[in-house]
């Protein structure tokens, strides 16, 4: 396998572990919403780094 093989081979697999993380973080962010609105109004939230707890 020459050089120029190897680099295409090496970006393919780059693009493609690039794409699984991006929906992998856009799924995450979705499951974090629908379960933030699973709290009654009326119960405090959970503090996470988020709102600004420590």
């Amino acid at each position: 396998m020459d050089g120029k093989t190897l680099a295409r081979l090496a970006a393919v697999i780059f693009v493609a572990v690039a794409i699984i993380a991006t929906a992998i973080e856009i799924n995450r962010r979705d499951v974090s919403q629908d379960a933030s609105a699973t709290f009654p109004p009326s119960t405090p939230q959970p503090s996470s780094p988020e709102n600004g707890a420590r």
